[in-house]
């Protein structure tokens, strides 16, 4: 697999990743809603949540109320699914094309797979909060702690592969400034 994304990683390819991921926060997810005049907005939903429990979800899915829960769904399935397959790929080549900058890509170049467990554990979200959307009222306590953990999950390795962005620039950063 390092392989292949190491084949596949361009500086093109980054750009067109940025520009699209741009594009889904800036434009797709907060004007999807508006598209169906519903009154959902992209900032009361779980996805954005660390960790969530049974009475977060029912509030959240009955504030939006049956509009906004066919948005959310729709949002989700159409959006956020593709999307959490398309970042996974865009921020291991971003990690990919940083990396091999540096001396140390072949002792840290596994490191290139935390993204893809964000996009893992989004997508187990995600599939979770298509089943919470159809089965609204009736939510499963024992699905809403694995979501709740998917969730946290997600972000614990979106940190993680912050990090690991902002440590290679240092990184790089200090090898230029040590060879001026």
């Amino acid at each position: 697999m390092i392989y292949f994304l190491e084949k596949h990683c361009s500086k093109k390819k980054i750009i067109i990743g940025v520009i699209y991921i741009a594009f889904i926060n800036l434009i797709a997810f907060p004007f999807f809603p508006k598209l169906f005049e519903a009154t959902y907005t992209h900032t009361g939903i779980l996805d954005l949540h660390f960790g969530f429990d049974t009475n977060e979800v029912l509030n959240i899915l009955r504030t939006l109320g049956t509009a906004g829960r066919q948005i959310y769904f729709l949002s989700t399935l159409l959006i956020d699914f593709p999307y959490a397959l398309i970042y996974g790929f865009i921020y291991s080549f971003i990690l990919i094309f940083l990396l091999k900058k540096t001396q140390i890509y072949k002792r840290v170049r596994y490191f290139v797979f935390l993204p893809f467990f964000i996009s893992f554990f989004d997508i187990i979200e995600n599939s979770f909060i298509i089943y919470f959307i159809n089965a609204y009222p009736n939510i499963n306590g024992s699905a809403v702690v694995i979501a709740s953990f998917s969730n946290q999950l997600k972000w614990i390795f979106a940190v993680l592969t912050a990090l690991s962005v902002l440590s290679v620039l240092l990184k790089i950063i200090y090898q230029k400034l040590k060879s001026s």
